[in-house]
């Protein structure tokens, strides 16, 4: 029974408006490699209906919905791109002239039209060969034959579209099921010690230390002389607070590396003397109950004294564990390298480095105003008191990158391969600097994703199965 010729109109208009549809979401899709962030898509679903628009009037003018068969030939290929690119390029000076949208993603528009060209051809591709066999009587060995070179042709181009989402991904060392020492040195300006305990208390990682370090002048002229107990007792502070607030599973802090490995003058690693800090030996004892297989992860928001001391007193623990760890820069010339380069450049040498060299745009947004969301207690009563001088910790929590790694593996995007380049100077200071290196034991991670980010850090302190039970003094 054959359908009318308004309703095949009517069939091949909804045909043409689906696949306008998925061909603008795969390509988002391939865009930012399978995980599009909320602005983006925000934007995608705010302007579809307009771009779908264009493409029915652009298509329409040009017969692409008539039924007529003989639209399903080669001759008329370049009539489908022709139709298709003018679609593309209008729907392109309707977003970035029209509505002035600089943020919407340039790539999106030949994704776009690539993408939909091969949907329209797979389309035709069916109804040439549904065509063929009905009018031309093809015998079965051949409409077989054209069926399986059909589908050849669709499996490789799937394959295509995902290895282009793919390309580049990271591919962390770690997951949640690791278990986690936390070392930093200040905790009044960043929320990553919070971050951390709410996932312990909620049993989604099993967090076995919190370790306080920092190096001091007049190697680190930005903190002055202390002892141990000065750093401690933020660190303590923050604790008692979660635990009053009902958080459980949290070790006790203790005491990391308190000043900074001195480079020997032979320029050997082994000749290194270590600082033999409580923290230190603690990771030592973690990482000796760990495997290669599921190494320690040792998360650092500052100077990397604490983990090079702990390899130093046992190079055994070498393939025991990961360190994930952000410097503050693209390559190592950050403060965190500055206050000790010397720790730095042996964990480069030695250690499993996941480096994350990402800016503001990619780590949790966390304005003072909305910790207020927060349960009542005393852990978000610490939280909005915190403040240290240049207005830390602000609207965001910086130090939080390597943390939100070890739960979200969709957080990192990607990444590269470095090693050991060369010395420079900061701030009076040597630090190392490394070269992209395919065969390079750190991986750095070059893009992330702010809104996972936000998303996971917002999810575990709203999580109630962080607060087992309420206490408010």
């Amino acid at each position: 029974m054959s359908i009318k010729p308004k309703w095949q109109r009517t069939l091949d208009l909804g045909t043409l408006i689906a696949l306008s549809l998925v061909a603008n979401y795969l390509a988002f899709l391939v865009r930012f490699e399978g995980l599009i962030p909320k602005r983006e898509s925000t934007l995608m679903i705010q302007m579809l209906p307009w771009l779908v628009s264009i493409r029915l009037l652009t298509c329409f003018p040009f017969r692409l919905s008539d039924g007529n068969s003989q639209f399903i030939s080669i001759r008329n290929l370049p009539n489908i791109v022709f139709r298709v690119t003018v679609g593309s390029f209008i729907s392109y000076l309707l977003v970035h002239w029209v509505f002035n949208s600089a943020i919407y993603p340039r790539a999106i528009f030949p994704l776009d039209a690539v993408l939909l060209l091969w949907l329209i051809g797979t389309i035709l591709s069916i109804q040439l060969i549904y065509h063929e066999a009905v009018s031309l009587r093809l015998s079965r060995q051949a409409l077989s034959t054209r069926l399986f070179l059909m589908v050849s042709v669709l499996i490789a181009t799937v394959c295509v579209v995902v290895v282009l989402i793919d390309v580049n991904r990271v591919k962390l060392p770690y997951d949640r099921s690791h278990p986690v020492i936390y070392d930093n040195d200040e905790t009044i300006d960043v929320y990553t010690d919070d971050y951390l305990m709410a996932l312990a208390s909620a049993g989604d990682i099993k967090l076995v230390g919190l370790i306080s370090s920092t190096s001091v002048a007049p190697y680190n002229k930005w903190v002055q002389p202390m002892d141990c107990e000065t750093l401690l007792r933020g660190r303590a502070n923050g604790v008692a607070n979660a635990r009053s607030s009902g958080l459980i599973n949290l070790p006790d802090p203790v005491c990391g590396t308190i000043g900074h490995l001195r480079k020997p003058a032979s320029g050997r690693i082994a000749h290194t003397l270590p600082l033999r800090s409580e923290g230190s030996r603690l990771i030592v004892n973690e990482a000796s109950k760990a495997t290669a297989a599921k190494p320690l992860v040792v998360v650092m928001g500052g100077a990397l004294t604490v983990v090079a001391d702990a390899y130093l007193l046992d190079k055994t623990i070498a393939d025991k564990l990961v360190v994930a760890w952000l410097s503050g820069n693209d390559n190592m010339n950050g403060y965190n390298t500055y206050i000790d380069g010397w720790a730095a450049y042996i964990v480069l040498e030695k250690l499993k480095l996941v480096h994350f060299a990402v800016g503001r745009g990619a780590i949790p947004y966390v304005p003072k105003a909305k910790l207020l969301q927060l349960p009542d207690t005393n852990l978000r009563r610490w939280m909005t008191d915190k403040y240290l001088n240049l207005d830390l910790p602000g609207d965001y929590d910086f130090d939080a990158a390597p943390a939100i790694s070890v739960m979200r593996s969709d957080y990192a995007r990607k990444g590269k391969r470095v090693s050991f380049s060369h010395w420079t100077t900061m701030w009076n200071n040597e630090v190392p600097i490394f070269k992209d290196d395919p065969n390079g034991k750190t991986l750095v991670v070059t893009h992330t994703s702010g809104d996972v980010a936000t998303e996971e850090w917002w999810r575990a302190l709203m999580n109630p199965l962080a607060y087992t039970r309420s206490v408010v003094d």
